[in-house]
């Protein structure tokens, strides 16, 4: 009597015997992720009563990452899946929570020893030609339905409410520290200074895996854009002027190609996730939202779900943030950041040369010689 009868021929005759293509259309993961998370998520479960039965946990992960996927509202999703609009909202935060208690510490976690942190450095070097890097660090505004206590404070300079997801990304575009949830009209150094990054950027394991370039023990860091302050461990461009030396302008070269890891990184997230384009949960509800989803990024690269370039073209990138900090004495920072701008400059020939020899060899122009092969093979 107090229950209304509802379908989900959608979900039992549609959804089910999907194959891959269509499943990755609809919910934007793979199957097998989706396999998996039904594995994890045990505790999803729930028991029947005479009253009524329970929505299995199957059909909840689904409804949870179909609208994560979407940018439909609850009331369509539950009429898909012939459940409630309440029930809806309730299973995506049941989800997202459990979610993140789970899985958080499991797929976002940056590198801690040395041993991780060198290795961590390696790749980033390899994949980017950016030496003694462990990730690029960047924030970004998620638009929400803002409270309506200190409202104010949510509005950020682009002019919508939103809240920062400041995130640190290595070099396959995989989160490795977020901080979700500061107000949108702080910029990103304000939220970094907030947050726990500073004190993870003077752990003795990021000087201990330092490297001579340039004539200087230069630390590991992670890169950032000019809204950053200067560190030792965290590197940003030089300042632009016309008459810039060509080893000044060579280093902003270097360092934003490999910071366009975290900025895709967000692109790659938004069109996984439709839901971030705006959230209209409560507040804390959106900032588990948002964490979840970074967590659910991370397990799709692992499975190697790829992103759709037309989910891409439906993406519209956030503009850097050009906010600068001025002033910094940093003497130390500033003296790693020339060593490595001298580095990078002196060996630009070098690597110009090497790929040059490479691709004659590949066309036929060029013997190799067994000791050129085990050259080829230890440097990549």
């Amino acid at each position: 009597m107090w229950t209304r009868l509802r379908t989900d021929n959608w979900w039992a005759r549609i959804v089910i015997p999907m194959d891959e293509t269509q499943w990755r259309n609809n919910f934007r993961i793979s199957k097998s992720t989706y396999r998996f998370l039904c594995e994890k998520l045990t505790t999803l479960d729930r028991m029947d009563t005479r009253m009524r039965h329970a929505i299995r946990r199957d059909k909840r992960i689904a409804i949870a990452v179909y609208t994560l996927s979407s940018s439909a509202e609850y009331r369509t999703i539950g009429n898909l899946f012939g459940v409630s609009k309440s029930s809806v909202c309730k299973i995506v935060a049941e989800f997202c929570t459990l979610f993140v208690h789970l899985c958080s510490k499991d797929f976002i976690q940056l590198p801690t020893t040395e041993q991780e942190i060198l290795r961590a450095a390696t790749e980033f070097e390899s994949f980017w030609d950016f030496p003694q890097c462990v990730g690029a660090i960047d924030g970004t505004h998620i638009k929400i339905q803002p409270p309506k206590v200190h409202a104010h404070s949510y509005y950020n300079y682009k002019q919508f409410y939103s809240v920062v997801l400041l995130a640190v990304v290595d070099y396959a575009y995989k989160f490795m520290y977020v901080n979700v949830g500061s107000c949108g009209r702080y910029n990103d150094a304000y939220v970094f200074q907030n947050s726990s990054m500073p004190a993870y950027l003077r752990r003795e394991e990021m000087g201990n895996s330092s490297r001579e370039l340039g004539g200087l023990q230069v630390p590991v860091c992670v890169v950032g854009d000019s809204a950053f302050p200067l560190m030792q461990t965290l590197q940003k461009p030089y300042p632009e002027f016309n008459e810039m030396p060509d080893t000044l302008r060579y280093y902003n070269y270097r360092l934003s190609r490999g910071r366009r890891v975290v900025e895709n990184a967000f692109g790659r997230l938004k069109a996984r996730f439709r839901i971030l384009r705006k959230l209209e949960n409560r507040l804390d509800t959106a900032v588990n939202i948002i964490h979840a989803t970074c967590i659910l990024n991370n397990v799709c690269e692992i499975f190697g779900d790829s992103v759709d370039p037309v989910w891409m073209n439906d993406v519209q990138l956030d503009s850097a943030d050009t906010v600068s900090i001025v002033g910094n004495r940093d003497v130390e920072a500033n003296n790693i950041r020339e060593a490595m701008a001298a580095h990078l400059f002196e060996n630009q020939l070098q690597y110009f040369y090497l790929i040059l020899f490479y691709k004659l060899f590949c066309c036929g122009y060029l013997p190799l010689t067994p000791q050129d092969t085990l050259f080829f093979s230890i440097t990549g």
